[in-house]
C-alpha cells in the first residue's frame, strides 16, 4: 500500500492503483466504486503507473521517513465500515449523488459489516427501490431477504 500511495499521485489515483494492485479488484469494479466509466478508470490507472515511472522515484517500499510522509494517503485508502459511513455522509450533501441507489447499497453493506442488520436491510431495500436495473434490484432485494432470514 505504501508503494501504491506514491508521492507523485493524487489521492484518487493512489486509491485506484491500490485497489487494483493490492486489492485485486478489476478495473470495472473500481470504476463502479468511483462512479465513472470503465475506460476513464483504465486511463487513470495507466496514467498513475506512467506518472510513477516518469517521476524517477522508485516504485519500492519507501524508507521509514518516506513512509511517515505517505501514511496519510495509506490511511485514506484503508475503504473500515465506520470510516466508510462517515465518508458517505459527506456525499449526501452532493446533489449529483444524493439519493443515488449506489450510496444506499454501499451504506447497506457497511451497516452489514458493522452488524446492524436492521439498518442494512432498510438500506438494501432503499437501494433496490431507486435502481432502474432489474438485475441490480433483484440482487439488492436478495441481500435484504438474506439478512432478514439471518435475523430470525
Amino acid at each position: 500500500m505504501f508503494m501504491c500511495c506514491h508521492p507523485t499521485l493524487t489521492p484518487a489515483s493512489a486509491i485506484a492503483l491500490t485497489l487494483r494492485a493490492v486489492g485485486g479488484l478489476t478495473t470495472a469494479e473500481i470504476a463502479n466504486t468511483f462512479l465513472v466509466p470503465e475506460a476513464t478508470m483504465a486511463q487513470r490507472i495507466s496514467r498513475a503507473k506512467q506518472r510513477i515511472k516518469d517521476s524517477g522515484v522508485p516504485f519500492e517500499m519507501p524508507a521509514v521517513r518516506e513512509r511517515t510522509d505517505r501514511s496519510g494517503s495509506v490511511l485514506h485508502v484503508l475503504h473500515g465500515p465506520g470510516a466508510g459511513l462517515q465518508l458517505l455522509a459527506t456525499l449526501d450533501a452532493d446533489e449529483r449523488l444524493a439519493g443515488h441507489y449506489r450510496l444506499a447499497a454501499v451504506r447497506a453493506h457497511l451497516y452489514e459489516m458493522i452488524g446492524d442488520h436492521t439498518v442494512a436491510i432498510s438500506q438494501y431495500r432503499a437501494a433496490a427501490d431507486r435502481t432502474t436495473s432489474i438485475p441490480e434490484r433483484n440482487y439488492l432485494i436478495a441481500q435484504a431477504a438474506r439478512l432478514s432470514t439471518d435475523q430470525h
